[in-house]
Parts: structure tokens; sequence; C-alpha cells
């Protein structure tokens, strides 16, 4: 495209268009005709803004994931401190179930899952993006450990990564049809598992001699 031409299309739209596309089906099932009838781009208009398949599926995996990145952000400021929006976030998982979305996944998990072994550098791009979730935890995780919501024994950084891994399993849980309830239970167990330990009471546990 030369310099200064306007483009035909909105971008924005296009970006947006061909993500649901590829979140429905996939990379490798997700074919050139389908991004055209999804996008209403002719396959040289495509061409020229993408240069490639590949280069919009990477377009649109960066679009998902700052959109993801953002909504996480948002839900977890919009708690009553740290735990309290850890927990709305995994609930959001939940309250997916029976929704299109739920049964869509992750663009993100299922992109780690069709790249681990055939494609390194769609592979790393994707774990750079787990990485940068993990890094919006974290920070989560360190104001509840200062507060005094979160245990404090663990560093930050693996409690991070077990709540990212936590939600792929709520997604792939809300894809293969279980209820919000079921969902519910993981969820309790997981915020139960941050919280801090109780200190022991008095006499708590003590043996009894016969």
């Amino acid at each position: 495209m030369s310099a200064g031409r306007p483009l035909s299309f909105d971008p924005e739209r296009t970006l947006e268009a061909a993500m649901q596309c590829f979140w429905s089906a996939g990379y490798a099932e997700t074919s050139m005709s389908d991004l055209l009838d999804a996008t209403g781009l002719s396959k040289s208009s495509l061409y020229l803004a993408f240069q490639s398949k590949r280069g919009l599926f990477e377009r649109c995996l960066a679009r998902y994931q700052q959109q993801g990145i953002t909504k996480l952000r948002k839900t977890l400021d919009q708690g009553n401190g740290p735990l309290d929006g850890i927990g709305a976030v995994l609930r959001s998982v939940a309250d997916t179930v029976g929704t299109s979305e739920a049964f869509r996944g992750c663009l993100l998990m299922n992109s780690a899952n069709d790249f681990a072994r055939q494609d390194n550098l769609a592979a790393r791009q994707v774990a750079e993006y787990i990485d940068e979730r993990i890094a919006v935890f974290a920070t989560a995780v360190r104001t509840g450990q200062f507060r005094g919501e979160i245990r404090d024994d663990r560093d930050p950084c693996e409690l991070a990564a077990y709540l990212v891994t936590t939600m792929g399993g709520l997604r792939t849980m809300a894809k293969g049809g279980f209820s919000r309830a079921a969902l519910g239970t993981t969820i309790d167990i997981a915020l139960e598992a941050l919280a801090p330990e109780l200190p022991q009471r008095s006499g708590a546990a003590r043996s009894t001699a016969p």
C-alpha cells in the first residue's frame, strides 16, 4: 500500500470479524474463504493489509490479548479488595456457561494447544501473552498479601500462574458443558487455596489418651 493511501475498509471492524472467525474454528480450520466472507474483503485487499493469513492471525491474537488484559484489570479493580477481585474474575468464566463464548473457550489457550508442537514462533508469542496475564494477577496477589487477604508464604508469581491455570481449566470445563455449580465449587476451592492460614486455636487438634 503506498504511503498516504487511505484504507478502503475499517481495520478495527476487520480485525474483530477475523478474530471471531479464528476464535470459533481455530487457526488451522479457518480458511481464507472463511476470512474473506467474514471480513468482506477481497483476497488482494486482505493480503495488501495483512500480508498473509498468519499475519492476520497474529494481529487478531494481539487484539484478543489487549481486550483480555483490559477486561482482567477492570474486573480486578472493581472488587472490594484483591481477593474479591480475583473471585470476580474466576466467576466471570462461570457466567459464560451455556453461551457461545463458553463453547469457543479461550482463543489464547486454544492457540497454545494448536501451536505447541508445530510452530515454535507462534508458541513463544502465546507464552509471552500468558506471561503478561500472570504479571497482572501477580500485581493483585502482591497487594492482597500486603493487606493480609492472601497467603504470603508463596511467591506472588507462583500464585498468579496458578490462577491463570485455574482460569484455563474453568474455561475447559465450561466448554465441556459442566454446570455453573460445578465451576462454582472449583472457584471456591481456588479462593480457599489463596486465603491465609488461620492460626491454630488453643486446644485444637489435641490428642486424647484413652
